[in-house]
C-alpha cells in the first residue's frame, strides 16, 4: 500500500493513501506535483513524499523558493509607506 504525503510552507498531511498500485500511486504523487508547481506564487516551500506501507520512501520532491534579497526592500518600502 502506499500513501502521498505532503508537507507545505511547514504545514504537514497525507494527500492520498490506500495505493495498492504503484503506478497509480505515482499518477496522484505526479499530479499533486504539478499542481503545486502551478502554484508558486502561493508556496514557499514543500517536499511531496510517496511512500510505502513500511514507511520507506518511494520517491520524494522537495522545493525551496529562492531567497531574492529585493523582497526584504520592498517590504520595508511598503511599511514605512504605511506608517
Amino acid at each position: 500500500m502506499f500513501a502521498v504525503v505532503k508537507i507545505i510552507n511547514g504545514n504537514f498531511a497525507i494527500h492520498s493513501e490506500g495505493w495498492m498500485d504503484l503506478n497509480k500511486a505515482k499518477v496522484s504523487f505526479y499530479g499533486y506535483l504539478s499542481a503545486l508547481y502551478n502554484d508558486l506564487d502561493n508556496v514557499q516551500s514543500f517536499s511531496v513524499i510517496l511512500m510505502n506501507d513500511g514507511g520507506g520512501i518511494v520517491e520524494q520532491e522537495n522545493y525551496v523558493a529562492p531567497y531574492n534579497p529585493m523582497d526584504d526592500v520592498i517590504a520595508d518600502s511598503v511599511a514605512e509607506s504605511e506608517e
